[in-house]
């Protein structure tokens, strides 16, 4: 079995924090300020709080699915990414498999 060599053979990681640490750092907030949301922290764990937002009831009612998906917290953000981590890395050893196959 070779080393990984290439920037290819880590897209299954790297693609998947890039993409949580882009929603989490960039996209949600400038969304959540956008529509109207109060940042809000709790705990205080190694890394830094854990930031969520809090919306008013009519922002709430206006655009549900959005307030939903920014009331998650950035913890929970990346819990959801682990399990993308691993079905892209089995994904991305299936086709490897495949490709070495004749």
């Amino acid at each position: 079995m070779r080393l990984p060599t290439t920037l290819r053979d880590y897209s299954w990681l790297i693609l998947p924090l890039g993409a949580g640490t882009l929603l989490n750092g960039v996209i949600r907030p400038w969304l959540a300020t956008a529509i109207g949301g109060v940042r809000k922290t709790s705990g205080a764990g190694v890394h830094g709080p854990d930031v969520y937002w809090v919306f008013d009831p009519a922002t709430q009612a206006e655009h549900p699915w959005l307030v939903r998906f920014l009331e998650l917290s950035d913890g929970q953000m990346g819990l959801i990414i682990f399990p993308v981590i691993a079905v892209w890395l089995a994904v991305h050893l299936i086709l490897r498999r495949r490709r070495r196959e004749p």
